[in-house]
């Protein structure tokens, strides 16, 4: 018996590779990772489910820098 959840899902490489080649060539577009996420997240919402995403990256312990986002910015 499977111990995974039934909702996971296995992906096998030729079903990957497209998708991944796809990211590649959106992400190669501009230096301005905001600018291409979220086609970036649309493609990987075919092989994940997720509601946002996000690019971070770890300054110390403790503190985080956002680079880019698929949430709109807090107009408050």
């Amino acid at each position: 018996m499977d111990p995974r959840p039934a909702a996971v899902k296995t992906i096998d490489a030729a079903s990957l590779a497209p998708i991944l080649t796809e990211i590649a060539g959106i992400a190669s577009e501009t230096p301005e990772l905001q600018r291409v996420l979220d086609r970036i997240a649309m493609s990987l919402r075919t092989l994940i489910p997720f509601d946002n995403m996000g690019v971070i990256r770890m300054v110390d312990e403790g503190h985080a820098r956002i680079h880019a986002s698929t949430l709109s910015p807090d107009p408050h």
